[in-house]
C-alpha cells in the first residue's frame, strides 16, 4: 500500500512570511525618492545631495539613520529564520505520526521497510526521543511484531523471523523479540550441532551431512563457525575410525591368540583319549565351542573322528560295547553316517547281539507256544523209577529250539531221552533285542514221576 501525500502548506507559508519580513526591514535601506514622497517619511539618500525640508525651506541637512535600527533588524531576521526551521519540524513530527498510523492500520507494520508504521515511528523518534505518544503507539506496533515473530518461529519460517528482528534491531537492539528470536535460533542451531557431533561419535556420515545443513540454513548463521564445526567433526571422525581399526586389530590378535590355544587344547584332549568324556573337559566339547577358520576346523575333526572310530573298534574287540556306541554316536554327529562308520555299526550291532544271545536266561522271560510234555519211558516204569533231567536249550529266531543238551540228570542216563524228544517239540515267540529278533539260549527240568 502506498504511503498518503503529505499536502501541509504550513512550511511553505512560514517561509514565505520569514521572507516577506526580512524584505521588509531590508526596505529601510532600499526604498527610493519616491516612497519617500509619498509617505513623507525620508528614506536614505543615494548620495550626499539635498533634499528640501519637510517645511519648504531652503536650508539643506544630512539625514542619518536612527542608531540601532540595523542591529534591531539582523536580530528580528536572525529569530524569523530559526522559527521557519523549529515550525517545519513539527509538521513533519506530525506527518510522520499520521502516515505512521495508517501504515500501522493497514497492517504495513515492518514492510515495506521505508513506508512501514516501525519505520515512521523511528522518524519521529529519531526527531523528537520524548515523543510519548509516538513511543506508546511504537510498542504496540512492536507487540504485534512480536506476535507475528512467534508465529513464524512456531510455523518453523525462521527467515521472515529473522528478517523481522533485524529491522527492529536496526532501532531497538535490546528489544525483546529481538533477543528471544536470537536465543531461539542459537537453541536450535546447538541441538543440531550436537546431534552432528554423535552421529559422527556414531559414524552415522549422512545423518552428520543433514544435521549441519539443517543448522547452517538457518538464518543470522556465522560460515566461520561452521568452518571451524566441520574441522572438530572430521577430528571426531578420524578420531573415531582411527580407534575403531585399533580395536579391530585387537581383536583380531586376540582371536589368534584364543584360536591357537584352542586347536592346542582339542589336540591335547584327542592324544590324551578324552574323546567323549569326561564331561567339560573332552575333544568333542572343545571342538563345539568356537567357530573357527573353516580349514582349522576340518582338519581338528577329522583328526577327532580318526580317533572316535578307531577307539569305537577298539572297544568292540573287548567288549565295551556301550562305550563304544557312545563314541560311534559322536562320530555320526560330526560328520553324518558315512560307509565307514556304517560298516563299524554293522559291526558293533553283531557284537550287542551275540553278547545278548549268549546270555542264559530263565524260561519265564520267554512265550511259550506249544509245550510238549515228555514221555515217559517204559523201562523205568517197569522198574519204578522216578527222576529229573535240566537240561539247556536255544531258543531260535523263529522261535524253535536248537542245540540241546542235558546239563544234569538224576538218575543218569534214565530220562534224557525223553527229555530232549520233548523239548524238540516246543515252540516259543522269538526274543526281539535292538528292533531285531535274535537267538537266546535257556533251560528247563523236566521231572519224571510216576503217577
Amino acid at each position: 500500500m502506498s504511503e498518503p501525500q503529505d499536502n501541509s502548506s504550513l512550511p511553505i507559508l512560514l517561509t514565505i512570511s520569514a521572507a516577506v519580513l526580512l524584505t521588509v526591514v531590508a526596505g529601510w535601506y532600499l526604498l527610493d525618492d519616491d516612497f519617500s514622497v509619498t509617505t513623507g517619511v525620508p528614506g536614505p539618500a543615494a548620495d550626499n545631495s539635498t533634499v528640501a525640508a519637510p517645511n519648504g525651506s531652503a536650508e539643506s541637512e544630512l539625514i542619518e539613520p536612527v542608531a540601532g535600527d540595523e542591529q534591531r533588524a539582523d536580530s528580528l531576521v536572525e529569530a524569523l529564520v530559526e522559527e521557519a526551521k523549529i515550525e517545519p519540524a513539527a509538521a513533519r513530527l506530525d506527518a510522520n505520526l499520521r502516515k505512521a498510523r495508517m501504515a500501522a492500520e493497514a497492517d504495513l507494520l515492518a514492510y515495506p521497510a521505508g513506508q512501514s508504521a516501525l519505520f515512521y515511528y523511528d522518524q519521529i523518534l529519531e526527531i523528537d526521543p520524548d515523543h510519548a505518544i509516538a513511543r506508546a503507539e511504537l510498542e504496540t506496533v512492536l507487540g504485534k511484531i512480536a506476535h507475528t515473530v512467534s508465529a513464524h518461529m512456531a510455523a518453523k519460517e525462521y527467515a521472515d523471523a529473522h528478517a523481522l528482528a533485524v529491522l527492529v534491531a536496526r532501532r531497538h537492539p535490546g528489544h525483546e523479540l529481538v533477543q528471544e528470536v536470537a536465543q531461539e535460533l542459537d537453541r536450535l542451531t546447538g541441538e543440531y550441532v550436537e546431534q552432528a557431533m554423535q552421529y559422527a561419535q556414531d559414524g552415522n556420515e549422512d545423518e552428520v551431512t543433514t544435521a549441519l545443513a539443517a543448522a547452517e540454513e538457518l538464518p543470522g548463521r556465522n560460515p566461520e563457525y561452521f568452518s571451524a564445526l566441520r574441522e572438530s567433526i572430521d577430528s571426531i571422525q578420524n578420531s573415531r575410525i582411527t580407534a575403531e581399526q585399533n580395536r579391530k586389530e585387537r581383536a583380531r590378535l586376540a582371536n589368534v591368540q584364543a584360536s591357537t590355544a584352542w586347536v592346542e587344547k582339542v589336540r591335547s584332549a584327542i592324544v590324551a583319549g578324552r574323546l567323549v568324556a569326561p564331561a567339560g573337559d573332552s575333544a568333542v566339547e572343545y571342538l563345539a565351542e568356537r567357530d573357527s577358520p573353516k580349514d582349522q576346523k576340518e582338519e581338528l575333526t577329522k583328526e577327532l573322528i580318526d580317533a572316535l572310530m578307531a577307539e569305537c573298534a577298539a572297544k568292540i574287540s573287548l567288549g565295551g560295547l556301550n562305550e563304544a556306541e557312545r563314541l560311534l554316536i559322536a562320530a555320526t554327529e560330526l560328520v553324518g553316517d558315512t560307509p565307514d562308520i556304517q560298516a563299524l555299526r554293522n559291526d558293533l550291532e553283531s557284537a550287542f547281539v551275540a553278547t545278548e544271545s549268549a546270555k542264559f536266561l530263565a524260561l519265564a522271560e520267554f512265550v511259550r507256544l506249544n509245550v510238549v510234555p515228555a514221555r515217559y519211558p517204559s523201562s523205568a516204569s517197569r522198574r519204578n523209577l522216578t527222576g529229573w533231567v535240566e537240561i539247556a536249550f536255544t531258543v531260535t529266531s523263529s522261535g524253535e529250539t536248537a542245540d540241546i543238551e542235558v546239563r544234569h540228570a538224576d538218575p543218569a542216563k534214565v530220562f534224557n531221552n525223553a527229555a530232549i524228544k520233548a523239548v524238540e517239540q516246543w515252540k516259543f515267540e522269538p526274543r526281539v533285542f535292538r528292533g531285531q529278533t535274535i537267538s537266546q539260549r535257556t533251560g528247563a527240568k523236566l521231572v519224571f514221576d510216576i503217577q
